[in-house]
């Protein structure tokens, strides 16, 4: 069974994940109570999104070993996958539970937290893990991207270079630096920033949205649009939130939120006119985009249409 298990585990740091199971399978047809085979077998299919096997298979192992916090920290990153928040902040809390020293569980915590858009406790949970480990680099990562949203870019950029330092492959790190450097309007840094990023790991989504967010924040107009939203959503996440209770600040705000909206679809248009530019689109961006300026065109000719009309 060993034999089985030590392939199957050896397959799935190769990402051969079919071939993987079929190893688990060989090993838990001689011995079905291995909890260990059963949460490498839910690993696998929690790679190829059968959440519900996974689900099947995670829980057998906790059945088998309940007192063992790393099935219940598997439990919640595949819960967390699915986007199951509410039932991965309660696999984690019993992660913790069980093992309140791992800063791993507290990385875990505050990464489904920020997915709740619960920024500030997200920053707590992080911070916590810092004080059991100062150089966790996933709380550091979750402590970075909290501070960001929050606004606290001076923090923020201060824990990025500490991060790089020590860890300048960090592709992490450094799409943080390209997003905190265009919210500071130095548009070449947040450029180099991506780069690096995407150089490093090149299927990282959030860089190659910062990148987009770069290329036309060139455009001085834009960048006052970004600095616009980014208030916007600063207000919102912040005790400003609240004025948004009052009848025509709320109007105001959706205002806000259409001519933010509008000239993002203007300035990807004319992003995908641009050499380099559009190679950051992906064409399913491109397609939606050229849709949705074609029913502004529209829309526009008809109110000229309608204004000629009445005239």
């Amino acid at each position: 069974m060993t034999s089985y298990f030590e392939r199957a585990r050896l397959l799935y740091d190769q990402r051969r994940y079919e071939l993987a199971i079929q190893q688990l399978q060989q090993a838990l047809s001689i011995n079905p109570d291995d909890s260990s085979s059963h949460s490498l077998l839910a690993l696998c299919l929690a790679q190829q999104q059968k959440y519900a096997g996974a689900i099947d298979e995670i829980d057998q192992a906790i059945r088998l070993s309940p007192n063992y916090a790393g099935y219940h920290y598997i439990k919640a990153g595949i819960l967390q996958d699915q986007g199951n928040l509410k039932n991965a902040r309660d696999a984690i809390a019993e992660a913790l539970r069980l093992d309140p020293e791992d800063a791993e569980n507290y990385r875990r915590l505050a990464a489904i937290q920020y997915g709740q858009n619960q920024i500030k406790v997200a920053l707590a949970s992080a911070e916590q893990g810092l004080q059991l480990n100062a150089e966790h680099i996933g709380c550091m990562n979750l402590r970075i991207l909290a501070l960001t949203q929050l606004g606290q870019l001076a923090k923020a950029e201060a824990d990025i270079q500490t991060v790089l330092s020590t860890a300048p492959d960090n592709y992490f790190a450094h799409a943080a630096y390209g997003w905190i450097c265009l919210r500071r309007g130095r548009i070449p840094d947040a450029l180099d920033g991506f780069r690096s990023a995407l150089r490093l790991q090149p299927d990282l989504e959030w860089a190659r949205l910062g990148l987009m967010e770069a290329l036309k924040a060139r455009n001085g107009f834009y960048r006052f649009i970004f600095s616009v939203d980014q208030w916007r959503s600063r207000m919102v996440l912040g005790k400003g939130g609240f004025i948004l209770l009052i009848p025509h600040i709320k109007g105001i705000y959706y205002l806000i939120v259409f001519i933010v909206f509008l000239n993002k679809v203007i300035f990807t248009f004319l992003l995908s006119l641009d050499a380099y530019g559009k190679l950051t689109l992906t064409p399913t961006e491109i397609r939606k985009n050229r849709w949705l300026m074609a029913r502004l065109a529209t829309a526009i000719l008809g109110i000229l249409l309608l204004c000629l009309f009445l005239i």
